[in-house]
């Protein structure tokens, strides 16, 4: 998954709703199907933490807030997928000038959440930091995804 794959598709089909919905269907199930009997295993037989621990498994609580990365890139994918329409919308409707433009706002509100969960909370910036380092590689993925589109080998 990257930016530049999410462009692509959202370019062929520009139906957000559409877009969510085609995603959820590819993940979701799949995520289900594997990380359901993991922690139900890890939960209630091998750890025997019980039925709240399952759920917040399955939610990505406890990669929050325990830094459990048993599927850290399922949570990484559902939250960018999420974001990417908005990514997009910025991006794209911008011309090139104001794009750069663009990309280094995204790049330093990035890094000024990133700053800023690390000084309130060590912890959970701790805690989803393997997430937070690819979120910069994901959008210059979407930044770059028209010149590579065009064949523009400037990109």
């Amino acid at each position: 998954m990257s930016g530049m794959g999410l462009f692509y598709s959202l370019t062929k089909n520009d139906d957000i709703c559409q877009f969510y919905k085609k995603r959820l269907v590819r993940i979701l199930p799949a995520y289900l199907l594997v990380s359901m009997p993991f922690f139900a295993w890890r939960d209630f037989i091998h750890l025997h933490t019980g039925i709240l621990t399952f759920i917040r498994d399955l939610l990505f609580l406890n990669f929050i807030d325990h830094a459990d990365t048993t599927y850290w890139f399922i949570f990484f994918i559902i939250v960018m997928y999420l974001l990417f329409p908005l990514l997009f919308k910025f991006l794209d409707t911008a011309s090139q000038g104001k794009r750069f433009l663009r990309l280094l706002a995204v790049l330093a509100i990035y890094a000024l959440f990133s700053w800023g969960l690390f000084a309130l909370n060590p912890v959970i910036f701790g805690n989803v930091s393997i997430a937070l380092a690819r979120v910069p590689i994901f959008v210059l993925g979407c930044y770059f995804a028209p010149q590579i589109k065009r064949n523009d080998r400037s990109a």
